[in-house]
C-alpha cells in the first residue's frame, strides 16, 4: 500500500515537471476528437482572451523604401544570429532595407506591396510584436500583443490590408492555456474582429487565398517539438472551418500561387527514396510536388523523383521547385525546375556544378527566377531570365531566405 501512495506522489512530481518544462518531450499531435481545432464567433459582450490594442502607426521603423525599377526580388540575409531585409535588382545590385535586428517570420503580400515582419524583442515571446510596413508609401503599423499574450504565425490578405495573427494567453514560463485569432484591419481598425479558440491544437494562420478569400491555417500545439495536425481551410469570420491536408500528406511548408487559386506542397513516398538513404531525426526528403485547386478541390501531381526535392516557389501559376542528387551519403540540390500548376511536364531552367548546391528559389511575376548557391566562399545570389544569369557577390557565412518579388 505504501509503496502504491509513493509510486502516485512520484508519477504526479513527474507529470508536474514536464508541465513547467519549457522542452517538452515531443509527442505526435492527434487531430481527431478534442483535439481538433475548433472557432467560437465572437460574441458582441464577450471578453477577449487577449485585449488587443489596435494597429498602432509608428513614425520611425528603420526601414528604407525599395528602389523604383521593378522587378526587385526581397530576401532575408542570416548572418551572425542578425538579418537584414535587402531589396535585390535584377541589374545586380543589393540594397539593404532595414538595419541588422533580431527578425523572425516575414511574410510579402501577394501583390508584392506589403511586408510583415515578426520583431523579436526578447527570450519570451510575449515581448515580440509584428510590424506591417507599405513599400511605396513607407507607412507602417505595429501590432502587438495583448497583455499576458503572445503572437505565433500571422498572415496578410492579397493587398496587404489586413493581418490575421495567432495569440496565445500564457499561463506562468511558457505554458499556452487559451488562444484566439485576429482579424486586423489597417485601413478600418473598427472593422478588426477576434475569433476565439477552444482546443487544445491551436490554429495558425500562414496564408490567405485571394481567389476564395479564406485562411489556411497550420495546427500545432505552442512549444511541442514535433507533430501538427495537418492544414485547415476557414472564411474570415471563422465559417466552414474544414481539413485540407492530412499531417502525413506533406513535408515542409507548402506555397500557395500569386492569384491564391494553387495550393503546392511537396511529399515524401518512402518506397522512391535512394536505397542508400536511411531516415534521420526530422521530416523525411521530398520527392513529389503537388498541388490543390482551391476554387475545385482537385489535386495534382506536379513532379517526382527517386531523389529529392527542395525549395518550393511560384512565378505566376508555374511552380518552382530545387532538385537533388544522392551523392556522398547526402542530397546536392543542382538544378531549378518548373512546371506549369495544370500541366505535367516539367523542365529544368538552371543547373549549379558540383560540389556547390542550390539553396532557396523565388519566381518574379515576368517570369525571371531569383536563387542562391553555396560554395566554399560563402553563398552567392543568381538572378535568372530567360537564357541570362546574372551572377551577385557572395556573401561569406550567410543564408538567405527568399520573401518575394515586388511588382
Amino acid at each position: 500500500m505504501k509503496c502504491d501512495v509513493w509510486l502516485a506522489i512520484l508519477w504526479l512530481s513527474l507529470v508536474s515537471l514536464i508541465g513547467c518544462s519549457s522542452s517538452p518531450a515531443a509527442q505526435p499531435l492527434s487531430t481527431s476528437g478534442a483535439s481538433e481545432p475548433i472557432f467560437h464567433a465572437e460574441l458582441p459582450d464577450a471578453k477577449p482572451i487577449c485585449a488587443t490594442p489596435p494597429p498602432a502607426p509608428v513614425t520611425d521603423d528603420g526601414i528604407q523604401p525599395p528602389a523604383q525599377s521593378a522587378p526587385h526580388a526581397l530576401v532575408l540575409r542570416r548572418h551572425d544570429e542578425r538579418m537584414t531585409i535587402m531589396a535585390v535588382r535584377s541589374g545586380g545590385e543589393i540594397r539593404s532595407l532595414t538595419a541588422p535586428r533580431s527578425i523572425g517570420r516575414v511574410q510579402l503580400s501577394a501583390d508584392g506591396s506589403t511586408l510583415a515582419y515578426e520583431i523579436i524583442q526578447g527570450l519570451h515571446p510575449s515581448s515580440n510584436f509584428v510590424e506591417i510596413h507599405v513599400l511605396a508609401s513607407g507607412r507602417t503599423w505595429r501590432v502587438a500583443p495583448g497583455e499576458g499574450c503572445a503572437i505565433f504565425g500571422f498572415t496578410l490578405d492579397a493587398s496587404g490590408q489586413r493581418l490575421a495573427y495567432l495569440q496565445v494567453a500564457m499561463r506562468g514560463r511558457f505554458k499556452p492555456s487559451a488562444w484566439q485569432v485576429t482579424i486586423a484591419d489597417m485601413a478600418e481598425p473598427e472593422r478588426s474582429r477576434t475569433l476565439q479558440g477552444g482546443s487544445e491544437s491551436v490554429l495558425i494562420p500562414f496564408a490567405w487565398s485571394a481567389a476564395t478569400g479564406a485562411l489556411i491555417y497550420s495546427v500545432s500545439v505552442p512549444f511541442q517539438a514535433t507533430g501538427h495536425g495537418g492544414l485547415w481551410l476557414a472564411q474570415p469570420d471563422g465559417s466552414n472551418l474544414r481539413r485540407l491536408l492530412q499531417e502525413s500528406d506533406f513535408v515542409g511548408e507548402p506555397r500557395l500561387s500569386p492569384s491564391g487559386r494553387w495550393l503546392a506542397y511537396l511529399a515524401s513516398d518512402a518506397d522512391r527514396l535512394p536505397k542508400a538513404y536511411i531516415a534521420g531525426v526530422g521530416e523525411p526528403p521530398a520527392n513529389r510536388v503537388a498541388a490543390i485547386n482551391l476554387l475545385t478541390g482537385e489535386t495534382r501531381l506536379l513532379a517526382e523523383t527517386t531523389q529529392s526535392f527542395g525549395h518550393l516557389a511560384w512565378s505566376n501559376e508555374r511552380a518552382l521547385f530545387t532538385e537533388g542528387v544522392w551523392t556522398d551519403n547526402q542530397f546536392r540540390y543542382d538544378r531549378v525546375s518548373s512546371v506549369q500548376a495544370d500541366a505535367s511536364t516539367p523542365q529544368t531552367l538552371v543547373t549549379a556544378a558540383p560540389p556547390n548546391s542550390i539553396g532557396g528559389v523565388e519566381g518574379c511575376e515576368d517570369g525571371s527566377v531569383v536563387y542562391s548557391i553555396s560554395s566554399a566562399n560563402g553563398e552567392a545570389l543568381y538572378w535568372w531570365e530567360g537564357s541570362t544569369v546574372q551572377a551577385l557577390a557572395p556573401r561569406p557565412n550567410t543564408q538567405f531566405q527568399f520573401l518575394g518579388c515586388v511588382k
